[in-house]
């Protein structure tokens, strides 16, 4: 099933077989773009797009009644915001320094070519997305699934690497990713982007679950900021992954290295505010930068309980209040604990207090 157009698009050209294929590349890149009008020169062209306010127009340069130059610059007067992408059969001096002048996204040659306008179609909505959120949205730029599938894969092969602190392993995994990807993607493509950017979002994640944040570590802040939406080559996107993870993993590290010794004390009020949350030995272990196995044994060793026991006793001491207070569902209650599945939830508490929470509740 399509999804909902979410940006609306105007054609002006006067050859009747270009508008065709127009509107076969457009339906074809999936892009969430209806077609909401298209006309055979630039007069009535103009009338439309008033009428109708799109957010795109495909226009042709050298068309009758009123040409590409002057529709241009009645844009630029009428409709600043409107994103322009231009059509010409001749490289044109004059045509091209009026697209220039009107702020046109691309200026494209005929014959037209797929991926061509597709790339040009991404351009514009990236910029559209941005100016209506205030920021580049990577959401609209799509990942084939065998695509997406290799990057999930990857990302969490990473994020083990860097809990574990094995720069080398992080290196490798990057690698493998970006040559597995290399035959499945242009060699200039808004998608890089977007894989740089979801590799980006996994390293910050990493960072929130190490105790740190991404500004703590990069004096630089373009590094992280700087990229607009952009084509990028899969080398370029390589290249700085690799270098955010390198600076990354020296950052979390240190800051390992300059922990002397481990606080129980920290880690139970961590546990005492966060234990609703899905949090474990493993990332509880990853956030005070020690290993899971000494953290296991020095907790039980000075607060006289494993530490995945004392998690589930304030869990189920929560579900008895909320489940006693009779207001709230008792599945609801389940996923306000920190369980995500309700039959899970069920079991854990019949075994802790001897009895079903429906059975508490009905007592």
């Amino acid at each position: 099933m399509r999804s909902c157009p979410m940006f609306t698009l105007i054609v002006i050209e006067d050859e009747y077989w270009t508008r065709e294929l127009i509107k076969q590349f457009v339906h074809d890149s999936n892009l969430g773009i209806q077609i909401i009008g298209e006309e055979e020169n630039g007069e009535d062209g103009f009338s439309l797009i008033r009428e109708r306010k799109p957010d795109i127009v495909i226009t042709d340069m050298n068309m009758p009644h009123m040409n590409g130059v002057e529709l241009l610059k009645k844009l630029e007067q009428h409709h600043p915001e409107i994103k322009l992408i231009v059509l010409s059969g001749h490289d044109d001096f004059v045509y091209t320094k009026q697209a220039i002048r009107s702020g046109v996204i691309e200026y494209l040659l005929k014959p037209l070519d797929k991926e061509s306008l597709k790339q040009a179609l991404l351009a514009c909505l990236v910029r559209i997305t941005k100016e209506r959120t205030g920021r580049a949205a990577s959401s609209i730029i799509v990942l084939p699934s065998d695509v997406l599938n290799i990057v999930v894969q990857h990302k969490r092969n990473v994020r083990t690497f860097v809990n574990l602190g094995n720069s080398d392993a992080i290196r490798q995994a990057l690698t493998e990713c970006f040559e597995q990807l290399k035959s499945k993607i242009e060699e200039n493509s808004y998608q890089w982007w977007r894989i740089y950017q979801e590799f980006l979002k996994e390293l910050e994640e990493c960072m929130s679950l190490a105790g740190t944040e991404m500004k703590e570590a990069f004096e630089d802040d373009r590094l992280l900021h700087g990229e607009q939406a952009r084509p990028m080559t899969g080398a370029e996107a390589h290249e700085k992954l690799t270098t955010l993870y390198d600076i990354a993993l020296g950052h979390i590290d240190a800051l390992r290295k300059a922990k002397k010794k481990i606080d129980l004390k920290e880690i139970q009020q961590y546990i005492n505010v966060h234990y609703k949350e899905p949090i474990s030995l493993e990332k509880l272990a990853v956030r005070f930068y020690v290993s899971k196995e000494y953290l296991s044994k020095a907790y039980k060793s000075q607060i006289g309980e494993n530490i995945m026991d004392n998690i589930t006793r304030l869990r189920m001491e929560a579900a008895k209040e909320a489940i006693l207070d009779g207001r709230l569902p008792i599945n609801h209650i389940a996923t306000s604990v920190g369980y995500s599945d309700a039959s899970y939830f069920h079991k854990v508490f019949k075994k802790y207090y001897g009895m079903s929470p429906l059975a508490l509740r009905e007592k």
